[in-house]
């Protein structure tokens, strides 16, 4: 074979690891695929610029799957860490995988939760696509997707909510094009945007409705991991107001989606912020004999101390076990039980004894 034929070859073979990885496919098996690639160029000698590429989807494929760790690790299975790689690419200035890295770090960033500002501005992709100095490739438009996610995320979270807003509508107005030309392919990310900016504007049935759609949408597209982030952030908008039973339906429904992707460090996270928020049970019983569905945590603090109880809580993440214990005041977490601040957050409920 000439030169340009094996250049053309591994550059097909690329194009079907990008393609693969952006659409969800199963990472056990894509992890050895990638491996193989990588390997079988560093053997071949061939296009320098494809490997780093090549590289860096390994790299983000074991974070995923292993967890973040492996971003320290040099080399990781025979092949060059992440800062091999990138000081390599700083030394060729490397425009192209530069920009891979910035999608990696975004979608890294929401996956496992490690969102703060200068991470956003360091790897913003939206204001030199719309300035059309990049073009919106199907990998910059999955680190746009990622991005528009932390936005809305932000406008939540931070002070300066309209600015994140603003972004975050931005970000959606490129979905919605590309929804028009291609539903089939971002249909389901253009929903959750909208789901999410709804849910900030205070349009709760508004939202409900996008989340539901795409969820639907997503696993009609067959897009498992997109499926998982509806599911999660529809859990989370849910928890946010008060619907704790619904919440942990759909946040553990993104667990199950993690785990089919094979992103097992990803599911692990979900895992502890399901811990976190197990309050999807909580009925109690308080002194007047009323029941009640949920009761705050300061307000169950104030509900049971003083008094002997019996509890029956969950004993596991995945809520199918329950056992009964006493309650002691400000005691230490034990089963379901959390204590946070003098005070006790418990999966499942409480009967007066």
């Amino acid at each position: 074979m000439q030169h340009g034929d094996i250049v053309h070859a591994e550059l097909n073979r690329y194009l079907s690891v990008s393609t693969r990885f952006i659409t969800g496919y199963g990472l056990f098996e894509l992890k050895k695929m990638v491996r193989d690639h990588a390997l079988g160029m560093m053997s071949k000698d061939v296009s320098k610029d494809l490997f780093g590429n090549t590289n860096l989807y390994y790299i983000q494929i074991c974070a995923l799957v292993e967890g973040l760790d492996v971003l320290g690790a040099d080399p990781i299975d025979d092949l060059p860490g992440l800062k091999q790689v990138l000081d390599a690419a700083t030394k060729k200035n490397d425009v192209l995988l530069s920009m891979i890295h910035k999608v990696m770090s975004l979608s890294r960033a929401f996956l496992f939760r490690q969102l703060d500002e200068a991470m956003l501005e360091a790897n913003n992709l939206s204001d030199i696509v719309l300035a059309k100095k990049l073009p919106p490739r199907p990998i910059v438009l999955f680190g746009l997707y990622f991005e528009g996610l932390i936005s809305f995320q932000f406008a939540r979270q931070l002070k300066d909510s309209a600015k994140w807003t603003a972004k975050g509508k931005a970000i959606l107005d490129i979905f919605k094009g590309c929804s028009e030309n291609c539903p089939w392919n971002w249909e389901n990310k253009m929903l959750i945007l909208e789901a999410e900016r709804a849910a900030i504007l205070g349009k709760d049935h508004e939202a409900e409705s996008w989340y539901i759609r795409s969820i639907r949408s997503a696993k009609e597209h067959r897009f498992i991991h997109e499926q998982g982030i509806a599911s999660e952030l529809a859990g989370m908008f849910f928890y946010e107001r008060g619907l704790q039973q619904k919440a942990s339906l759909f946040l553990k429904h993104s667990i199950d989606c993690y785990n089919e992707w094979g992103a097992l460090a990803v599911s692990k996270v979900r895992d502890s912020l399901l811990d976190r928020l197990c309050v999807s049970f909580l009925y109690a019983i308080p002194i007047n004999g009323v029941s009640s569905p949920f009761i705050p945590p300061s307000e169950l603090k104030s509900s049971l101390e003083g008094h002997s109880v019996q509890i029956f809580c969950n004993s596991s993440s995945r809520m199918k076990q329950w056992s009964p214990f006493s309650y002691q005041p400000n005691a230490h977490r034990r089963n379901g039980t959390h204590l946070i601040e003098n005070f006790v957050i418990i999966s499942g409920y409480v009967k007066m004894v």
